[in-house]
C-alpha cells in the first residue's frame, strides 16, 4: 500500500521515470521465491478493491496518506508542498495495476530479468537475495522491505539501498524493517560520522595518515 500511494504521490508531481520496491529478506533463493504468490495475491487484492470497489477502498487509502505521508511531507518540503488527494488517487489504480505486471523475482534460478531500458517508465517490485545485495541499482527506489541482517559494518551499507540523492520526493520514501537492524544501521552511522570527524581534525591539525594513526569505533554487536 505504501508503494502505490508514494508511486503515485511522486507521478502527481510530475516525476516521470520507474518507481521501484525492494522484499529483501534473506540471502537465501527459497525465501524470495516463495515470497512472490504472496505479493501477487495481496497486490492483485488491492488491484481489485481499486477497480471494482473504490468508493470503499478510498478512505482506508486517504487515512494512510494523511497519517503516514501528508506530514511528513509537509515538514520535509515546507513552502514546496503542493500535494492534493484529488491528484494523488488519479494514479492509485494505474500504480497498482502496472506493479502487478512487474513482480520480479531476481536470482540464479529465476527467468525473471530486471530491465529499465523500455521507453516507458513502470512501477516495479523486485524480490531477491544474493543478487540484490550489492551492486544492483533499482531506479526510482521508493519503498524498501528489507529483513536480512549482517554483522559487518560494509555489508550493511552496502545492502542499504536508500540512498541517493532524491531532490522532490525523498519525503516519499519508505524503509520497513526491524528494531535490531534499525538499531545496528544507527550504529553504522555513528561509526562512519566519528571516522569523518577524526579525518576532518587531522585535516584541521595540517597532519598526514602516516603520523596520525586513525581508528573505527568499536561495537559488540557488529565487525568492523
Amino acid at each position: 500500500l505504501s508503494f502505490v500511494i508514494a508511486a503515485s504521490i511522486k507521478k502527481s508531481r510530475g516525476f516521470g521515470g520507474n518507481n521501484s520496491m525492494l522484499i529483501h529478506i534473506a540471502r537465501f533463493k527459497n525465501p524470495a521465491t516463495t515470497l512472490k504468490p504472496l505479493v501477487e495475491q495481496y497486490l492483485s487484492d488491492i488491484y481489485h478493491q481499486l477497480k471494482y470497489n473504490f468508493n470503499n477502498f478510498m478512505p482506508l487509502l486517504k487515512n494512510m496518506w494523511e497519517t503516514k505521508f501528508e506530514g511528513v511531507s509537509k515538514v520535509r518540503l515546507a513552502e514546496k508542498y503542493s500535494d492534493s488527494w484529488d491528484k494523488i488517487q488519479a494514479y492509485l489504480l494505474p500504480t497498482a495495476e502496472a506493479a502487478l505486471s512487474n513482480i520480479l523475482v531476481i536470482n540464479g534460478d529465476s527467468a525473471d530479468i530486471l530491465d529499465y531500458s523500455s521507453t516507458n517508465s513502470s512501477d516495479y517490485i523486485i524480490i531477491g537475495g544474493d543478487k540484490l545485495s550489492r551492486g544492483l541499482t533499482l531506479e526510482g527506489l521508493v519503498v524498501s522491505y528489507y529483513y536480512r541482517h549482517s554483522k559487518s559494518y560494509d555489508s550493511l551499507l552496502q545492502m542499504g539501498r536508500w540512498f541517493g540523492y532524491r531532490k522532490g520526493w525523498i519525503d516519499v520514501c519508505r524503509v520497513f524493517s526491524t528494531v535490531r537492524f534499525v538499531n545496528d544501521f544507527i550504529t553504522v552511522g555513528k561509526v562512519l560520522q566519528k571516522f569523518k570527524t577524526d579525518i576532518d581534525d587531522m585535516y584541521r591539525q595540517k597532519l598526514n595518515p602516516r603520523e596520525v594513526g586513525q581508528r573505527i569505533m568499536y561495537s559488540p554487536n557488529l565487525i568492523p
